[in-house]
């Protein structure tokens, strides 16, 4: 099986864009021309790669396969592209920063104006999920997280260390008073961290239900939400007491720590990326900031 690249990338860019006409815009070729680019390729490896119906087309089992190959492909190219036209005294490129949703809207966010102050010329991709993407297949250049690496191939640092402590607003704490010993926790509204998608989430945000419950009595959330960003929110909000990370302390909208003698869980922040990126200008300044804020 020969394998013509013009011939992959036009499948590719049509898979890409979900249609004959997007990518006719994107490759400047014809719809006649991209039309017979796809069936050579389909005709060279004896597959039909497109379903095609009145109202577009769908990728076959046999085109899905090749797609998340030519993806690879194409975005390792564009990574070497990137390396290779890299200037040092401009830094500049595509950075794809993968992050959970607390720490990328709550601790990473307003550090990145000055990052971008520093590289104006580097576009910053900052995508919040709570599932790591998969840095070995590129799917990010670095992650800030607050788990260690556990693919090989990966490069690690710790940059922060903290502790876990419970936290509700002013407000909150006016009108339902505030809890001078770990028993109060029965009387008080209780946020609590959602686990049911991310059970392998080693860090136990929900111990206040631990250290407030009774020999007889168990305490039950008053309400579970699947990230802290939210839990947060629902704190500075009055709704409750909410267990969070203690950087998220002297945030806007002012939390009080509750229950200052109780340390709840210890956490660290990691930034993990690709070995092959140790010498990727855009990443390592990325990385050497981070260290800089956080010392």
């Amino acid at each position: 099986m020969d394998f013509d690249w013009d011939r992959l990338k036009t499948f590719y860019m049509v898979a890409e864009t979900g249609s004959f006409t997007s990518a006719m815009k994107k490759l400047n070729l014809s719809q006649s021309a991209i039309s017979r680019q796809v069936s050579s390729l389909e005709d060279s490896i004896g597959a039909i790669l497109f379903h095609r119906h009145p109202r577009g087309i769908i990728l076959t089992e046999q085109g899905m396969i090749l797609y998340h190959t030519a993806k690879e492909i194409f975005e390792k190219i564009k990574k070497a592209q990137e390396r290779l036209v890299e200037n040092k005294d401009s830094p500049s490129g595509i950075l794809k920063i993968n992050t959970t949703v607390s720490l990328g809207s709550v601790w990473l966010s307003p550090m990145m104006q000055e990052f971008k102050k520093k590289y104006p010329d580097i576009e910053c991709h900052v995508i919040c999920t709570e599932n790591q993407m998969d840095l070995a297949m590129l799917e990010a250049d670095i992650a800030v997280s607050y788990h260690p690496a556990t693919s090989s191939g990966l490069i690690q640092k710790k940059i922060l260390h903290g502790n876990i402590y419970a936290y509700a607003s002013p407000l909150y704490l006016e009108t339902k008073g505030t809890p001078t010993k770990k028993q109060d926790l029965i009387k008080h509204n209780l946020i609590i961290y959602d686990q049911t998608l991310y059970e392998d989430n080693d860090i136990d945000f929900n111990w206040l239900l631990k250290i407030g419950a009774q020999e007889y009595t168990q305490l039950r959330p008053y309400l579970a939400i699947n990230n802290l960003h939210g839990m947060y929110r629902m704190a500075r909000s009055g709704a409750g007491i909410a267990s969070l990370p203690e950087f998220m302390e002297n945030l806007p909208g002012t939390l009080q720590r509750v229950l200052p003698n109780e340390k709840g869980p210890e956490f660290d922040i990691y930034i993990i990326y690709p070995e092959e990126y140790r010498k990727v200008q855009k990443v390592q300044l990325f990385k050497d900031f981070l260290v800089e804020k956080t010392r």
